[in-house]
């Protein structure tokens, strides 16, 4: 399988289960966590550098109505073992995840794995 067709196959499992809502959330919603993980394995959020530990703490104090915006740098390679942990550590929290292809955060990638503008 390529990685084209895995990250597809992501995004379709993560919209199955309820945790991807792209298309509801392509607007700015009120409250947005913005979670970047580097090629390097950085993780930042909202632009600073974090740890796991400290990203678990944030998202506990994210408001209920809050949303995940992620990017992660080279999403066509192989995540690294923190891209892995910080979606498995997203999921475990069920919170709505808006992927996005540009570190700006200004797409966001549909079900199908096709980047589309955010609406301002």
């Amino acid at each position: 399988m390529n990685r084209m067709t895995m990250t597809k196959k992501i995004f379709a499992l993560l919209s199955l289960i309820g945790l991807s809502t792209n298309a509801a959330r392509a607007a700015e919603p009120r409250h947005i966590a913005r979670i970047a993980v580097l090629a390097s394995g950085e993780l930042r959020l909202d632009g600073r550098a974090i740890t796991l530990d400290e990203l678990d703490r944030a998202l506990a104090k994210l408001p209920e109505d809050g949303v995940i915006w992620y990017f992660r740098e080279n999403p066509l390679e192989e995540p690294t073992a923190q891209a892995l942990a910080t979606l498995e550590h997203l999921m475990d929290r069920r919170l709505p995840i808006s992927f996005s292809s540009k570190a700006d955060y200004s797409d966001y990638i549909d079900d199908r794995g096709l980047a589309h503008p955010r609406k301002p």
